[in-house]
């Protein structure tokens, strides 16, 4: 189904497709149960973020991910610190807490080399 919103000149403002249910797979989208592959193309949103206001928050965030098999990357960006992970359809999804500007000091400024050290940032911001 396609709708368009008023005074538009786009007759697929938005686009809506049912899923194929157990039947052969149609482009980008999988029958129910399967588990698409992330690093295949697909239609819809590609990475969706939150914010938590504390390293701790983020710290049992991760844990619980990696409690329940989800936990992908863990990242330190140098402003921020992120774990990512997949949702059930195969969506990327991060969780990131920023460095107050006021707690920055030269490493944060630069950008982070990827690997986040948890007892040091846990050290540095509990």
């Amino acid at each position: 189904m396609f709708a368009q919103a008023a005074h538009s000149d786009n007759d697929h403002d938005l686009a809506l497709f049912q899923r194929n249910l157990g039947q052969q797979r149609s482009g980008p989208f999988s029958p129910r149960g399967e588990t698409p592959d992330p690093h295949q193309p697909r239609a819809g949103l590609y990475h969706l973020a939150w914010e938590v206001d504390t390293i701790q928050e983020l710290k049992r965030i991760r844990d619980h991910l990696a409690e329940i098999g989800k936990l992908g990357m863990e990242e330190d960006h140098g402003v921020h610190k992120s774990v990512y992970g997949h949702d059930p359809d195969g969506l990327l999804f991060e969780v990131c807490w920023f460095v107050p500007e006021d707690r920055m000091d030269a490493r944060d400024r630069e950008p982070g080399d990827g690997r986040l050290d948890w007892v040091r940032e846990l050290a540095r911001f509990a």
